[in-house]
């Protein structure tokens, strides 16, 4: 299996995303949350993400680009 890697837009911002067709969630890094409001979840969990472990106190809702199509992170 490839790695699909593109420039993507979020919220407004440049950004490269490595693509896994088998994933469950999208993770995004912190700095482009930034003036958003996230939504608390009601029990925080740990997730590891290549050599670090985060734990994952709220969600998101975010608006991107992907050459010129526009998604959401909305399930």
């Amino acid at each position: 299996m490839s790695r699909i890697v593109k420039q993507i837009e979020i919220e407004g911002k440049k950004a490269i995303a490595l693509f896994d067709t088998e994933a469950f969630h999208t993770w995004v890094v912190y700095r482009f949350l930034s003036g958003l409001t996230g939504f608390p979840i009601k029990e925080p969990y740990w997730v590891g993400l290549g050599r670090k472990k985060v734990k994952v106190q709220e969600v998101y809702h975010l608006n991107g680009e992907i050459e010129g199509l526009g998604f959401d992170t909305v399930d």
